[in-house]
């Protein structure tokens, strides 16, 4: 009896420590996208043989080490960044103290003052379960609250929540003892009293702890909103300059067009009178003022055109190789601005990344094509490092545009090339995009 009893319980906390290890390793990951399956599976299977060795030989810090260990499987395994992981690893460990200590204290508390003799262990399975359940929920509320802010790898500013992060969990764990063989033993001399204080002062720390928590969110998600209102401003500065570049290069077209006949009679005048050297430089002097749109016109959008020449010169400056071939079809219904707003993020990253480039040409390349009622956008280049990408301002604009269409956008890199591809549905969309 006393083995079958030994049994179910190393059976329960198996069951509970691998759960809480999948939830703890599923908030980490943030939104779920560079969720992984296999490595997860992992790092449970590790859980659950630190949770047996804890079981059977019970030594101080185990705590700390499981700390130490999903650093480093998050950072070697997981690929993840250290400022990737930082903030969202600092709360995960904050609450997983709060859940503890209440825990602890709680079961303390009742086993003090309630007589239930034989059923120490269903109190304390009873106990264990309350807890879990409430570190679950709130894992589960801080992810949907505050996950698109703490998985911010560009908010450096995030760190600052390491500091009372660090604190907490060091004062409660010390406090009561929490990594010690002999908390146990501590816990049942505190009394009553001093019990329910010390459930009053963590609720206090853990209530501290979320208004912290979010007022750092808050002020982080202000900061983000005025950037990206500059961000646009910047980019709205920028399309109208394409825009003007483009309605000026038109009007010299137009213009040029219209006196076409006039220097056609003026050439064929000079050539008729035997005029040849003046009739070569007059059209020299007609073939600089015909550099206009006819020299640029390849994707069928006028306003596109002038962005990829522009880019294509970028680009040949910074000697990077550029294939371009893009066409898009006449009236199809995509704005302007949102256009070259498109590709001119596409091409940015690309031409940055290139720029990085060492030991070999590098290269980028962009196509578009209609398919239909959908346009394809494929972008490639080559990309140095093993660092995975990142979402950055230029591709959270792209997905962020792709979405206004009822499109989608994705990119991988693989064997040192990066490759984005965008689809565009506008077809498809009910309401007209916004600016």
């Amino acid at each position: 009896m006393l083995m079958e009893g030994r049994v179910f319980f190393y059976a329960w906390w198996l069951l509970v420590n691998g759960v809480q290890n999948y939830l703890a390793l599923s908030f980490l990951l943030g939104t779920g996208k560079r969720e992984k399956k296999r490595q997860i599976w992992g790092w449970i299977s590790i859980s659950l043989i630190m949770t047996l060795l804890a079981l059977r030989f019970p030594v101080s810090g185990m705590f700390f080490v499981h700390i130490l260990l999903l650093i480093l499987y998050s950072r070697w395994i997981l690929h993840m960044e250290w400022e990737e992981m930082a903030a969202p690893m600092a709360v995960l460990f904050t609450i997983a103290t709060f859940a503890e200590g209440f825990s602890a204290l709680a079961l303390s508390l009742i086993s003090t003052s309630i007589e239930v003799p034989g059923k120490g262990i269903v109190l304390q399975l009873l106990v264990s379960a309350l807890s879990f359940l409430a570190y679950a929920l709130l894992l589960r509320h801080i992810q949907g609250k505050y996950g698109q802010i703490l998985h911010r790898p560009s908010l450096s500013g995030l760190y600052l929540l390491l500091l009372p992060c660090a604190c907490m969990v060091a004062a409660v764990r010390f406090c009561l003892r929490l990594d010690s063989r002999s908390f146990e033993a501590y816990l049942s001399r505190l009394g009553i009293g001093a019990g329910v204080t010390a459930i009053f002062v963590i609720g206090a720390a853990a209530l501290i702890f979320f208004l912290i928590l979010e007022s750092f969110c808050r002020l982080f998600s202000l900061w983000e909103e005025k950037q990206k209102a500059l961000q646009l401003a910047e980019q709205r500065k920028g399309e109208g300059m394409y825009l003007e570049e483009a309605r000026r290069q038109n009007q010299q077209y137009a213009s040029f067009q219209h006196d076409i006949d006039n220097h056609l009679l003026v050439l064929s005048g000079l050539m008729t009178g035997g005029a040849y050297r003046e009739a070569e430089r007059y059209a020299q002097e007609l073939s600089k003022r015909a550099f206009s749109l006819e020299h640029l016109k390849t994707s069928g959008n006028v306003s596109l055109d002038i962005l990829l020449y522009e880019k294509s010169d970028c680009a040949r400056e910074r000697g990077i190789n550029m294939f371009c071939d893009v066409e898009i079809p006449q009236g199809f219904p995509v704005e302007d601005p949102d256009l070259c707003a498109l590709f001119s993020n596409i091409l940015d990253n690309a031409i940055t990344a290139c720029e990085k480039e060492g030991g070999r040409k590098p290269f980028l390349s962009i196509k578009a094509k209609a398919r239909g009622k959908i346009l394809m956008i494929e972008g490639s280049n080559t990309f140095l490092g093993s660092r995975p990408v990142r979402e950055g301002t230029g591709l959270g604009n792209v997905r962020r545009i792709a979405g206004r269409y009822g499109g989608m956008a994705e990119w991988e890199k693989r064997d040192g090339i990066f490759r984005i591809s965008v689809l565009l549905c506008p077809f498809t969309k009910e309401n007209q995009p916004s600016a």
